[in-house]
């Protein structure tokens, strides 16, 4: 394969961010960023959960979950669980469908401005759904 092939093939399958978006890691199997904390199983199982989203939520629902995800700066998504930590962070009531609440385990850091925790929305009457999230 010349080069020239390669990098056309390449270059129709690399994601474009959005405008004022960010690139998750790990974009292609290839690359390996040290950065990331979580292992190629990890990711996948992560991509796998965003696909149900899609299937099992009607398209209001999976909107406003894609919307708390990119204002939390979620980094992963972990699954669906019963049960939630921390206190809510939404205009909503705790028993109303879209609320999230925040988990924060970090606050500050050495630095000063960095943030960390996990982050739950509730998207049916007993599950939620868990994110791991790091600014």
């Amino acid at each position: 394969m010349k080069c020239k092939a390669a990098k056309k093939m390449i270059e129709s399958i690399t994601p474009e961010p959005k405008k004022d978006s960010y690139m998750p890691f790990n974009v292609f199997p290839w690359d390996r960023d040290f950065m990331c904390p979580y292992n190629d199983f990890e990711m996948q199982k992560s991509k796998r959960i965003l696909l149900k989203i899609k299937k099992r939520f009607n398209s209001k629902l999976v909107k406003e979950i894609k919307s708390i995800l990119d204002y939390c700066e979620a980094n992963f998504v972990i699954g669906f669980v019963r049960c939630h930590e921390g206190s809510n962070e939404s205009d909503l009531p705790d028993n109303h469908i879209g609320c999230y609440f925040i988990d924060e385990h970090e606050n500050g850091g050495l630095s000063g401005d960095s943030y960390s925790g996990y982050g739950y929305i509730k998207v049916s009457k007993k599950d939620y759904l868990k994110f791991s999230y790091a600014m």
